[in-house]
């Protein structure tokens, strides 16, 4: 067969796995009563791990036991360390992937673990390190607010201007509130 020109064309050799194929749907089940069956085992392996209940020294150990990934295991662990049982349903019933959820609460998981191996001397110790208007400001605020945001405060007043940053919580009038400053000797 001559092609343009008068010219042969040669025939491309396509390889096996260059060919299009349809795609088939997995035979495998993926969830069981609507929750993801990957983070099924991933959970229960990050909590074997964690309350010892298996003898097992790794959680790499803990999650072959139970047929989950290493991986999967390890952001099911940072997910369980946030202690956040809604982000774990939602994770259970696939509303939101394993890692995404693992990387969005990593830095909270990581805090309450410092917290919880902090003695009572290395938190004092923080609070006269950032001093009670900063560490308020920094902080509490925050906790009160249900918000994460840079707002306008005024460090001489110890506390923020405008009407709204308590949420509607009546604390009484600014004579009622005593601040106490930390000593800053030890």
């Amino acid at each position: 067969m001559n092609g343009i020109n008068g010219y042969s064309r040669k025939r491309q050799r396509v390889s096996s796995h260059q060919r299009r194929r349809p795609r088939q749907r997995s035979t495998h089940k993926r969830s069981r009563h609507g929750r993801n069956i990957a983070a099924v085992r991933a959970f229960t392996a990050a909590r074997l791990f964690r309350t010892k209940a298996i003898d097992c020294e790794s959680l790499n150990d803990a999650a072959e036991s139970c047929g989950a990934s290493f991986g999967y295991a390890r952001a099911a662990d940072i997910v369980l360390a946030a202690r956040d049982p809604e982000l774990v349903d939602r994770v259970l019933y696939g509303e939101i992937p394993m890692f995404q959820a693992a990387q969005l609460v990593a830095g909270k998981a990581k805090v309450l673990a410092a917290l919880d191996a902090a003695t009572d001397e290395d938190i004092v110790s923080v609070l006269k390190t950032y001093g009670p208007t900063e560490f308020w400001d920094r902080f509490l605020v925050h906790a009160i607010d249900g918000e994460v945001e840079d707002k306008d405060t005024t460090a001489a007043e110890g506390r923020y201007e405008g009407e709204d940053h308590l949420n509607g919580l009546d604390l009484g009038s600014e004579s009622d509130v005593d601040f106490v400053e930390l000593d800053a000797t030890v």
